[in-house]
Parts: C-alpha cells; structure tokens; sequence
C-alpha cells in the first residue's frame, strides 16, 4: 500500500510540475485593447471630416469693390451772417430742393402769385417732380448733404422761403449735368444771401 501511495504521489508531482513548466513557457496574453482602424478606413473618416468642415471665410480684401448703382448728388449749401434779413435780425430760412424731369410745372408756379408758397410744401405738385426735400438753414451755417440722384431728373429746382417785398430773386432753376463715364455724380453748390439766392453753381 505505501509503495502504491509513493507511487500516485510521484504521478501528482511529475503532472504538476509539467503544467507549471508548460504554464511559464507560455507567453502571456497582452489586455484587450481595441483594435485600430485600417488604413483605408481611416482615409475614409478624414474625408468625411473634411466634406463637413466650414469652408474658409475669404478675407475682406479679396472682395470685389462695389460700384454705385446710381449718381449722387453731393449738395452744399451757405447760409450768409445775415441770412434772410428782416427788421434788422437775421432769420433762419425755410427752403426747398427739387429733382426733376421736366422744368414747365416748376416755372409756372414761381411765377403764380401764391406759387412759391406751394413750392415750400416740398411736395409732388405734377408728376415732373422726381423727388423734393425740404432744408431748414441758420444764419452763417453751411450744411452738406449727400443725395442719390433720382431716376430721369434732368433739373434742379430751388424754392426759398425769404422775408421781403416778393420782387427779391426766391426761387432757381439749373439743369443736372449728364454724367455718363462713371457713379461720381454732381456737385451742387447754393448760395444764400442776406435777401435772395445769391448764386447756384451745378459742376
């Protein structure tokens, strides 16, 4: 019994240390990791990226520059010291300008009685009126303005409201010079006196 006993001993020893020795040549399995895309579906990932990245903003000097769609009318107006004088003060001055396109309905009423009166409402009096805007000026001021020039106006009008006897010159006319090479527009230049319009140049 003992020599069987030695002997199933024997067999448990040589089968453990045979495991033990197939155990340790064996090479350890590394941790589960994940596996890394492949080469092509990794190029397909950056591209699909790229189709849906923000296209750059062009820099603002690359723009092209934008031309006027129309002319301008670049308007300057003086006003005397004295401006509309009355009764030893000087007063400030109602006046309007027009843009027109044909000068006949403008004439008529400057030369009516209560015409100019009518001109000073800066108002569509006829369908020749292409557009109107009414100026209030200070003695000793001058005021700039810049206007767009209104379609198929070939004329300026000039309506003032001065203090006076009525035979003082209060109402103007000039033709709109037509520009044709460029947007750069006209320069309008009035000039107002103590009693009357003293000047109205176009350029």
């Amino acid at each position: 019994m003992r020599m069987i006993f030695r002997v199933a001993l024997l067999i448990i020893f040589i089968t453990q240390v045979c495991s033990c020795s197939w155990l340790a040549g064996k090479p350890a399995e590394s941790p589960m990791r994940a596996e890394l895309p492949s080469d092509q579906a990794a190029s397909s990932i950056q591209g699909a990226a790229e189709r849906h990245l923000p296209e750059p903003t062009r820099a603002a000097g690359t723009q092209p520059p934008t031309v006027p769609s129309k002319e301008t009318l670049s308007i300057l107006i003086k006003g005397d010291k004295e401006l509309n004088r009355f009764e030893r003060n000087s007063h400030a001055l109602f006046l309007c300008i027009y843009q027109l396109k044909d000068p006949n309905g403008f004439n008529q009423l400057a030369q009516e009685k209560d015409g100019v009166l009518k001109l000073l409402e800066c108002s569509r009096f006829d369908a020749s009126v292409a557009n109107a805007k009414q100026y209030v000026l200070q003695p000793g001021q001058e005021l700039n303005d810049l206007r767009e020039r209104a379609e198929g106006a070939r004329y300026l009008g000039l309506a003032t409201g001065y203090y006076g006897s009525g035979k003082e010159k209060v109402t103007e006319l000039s033709r709109l010079l037509q520009v044709e090479t460029d947007h750069s527009g006209a320069g309008v230049t009035i000039e107002l006196g103590p009693y009357e319009i003293s000047r109205v140049k176009v350029q």
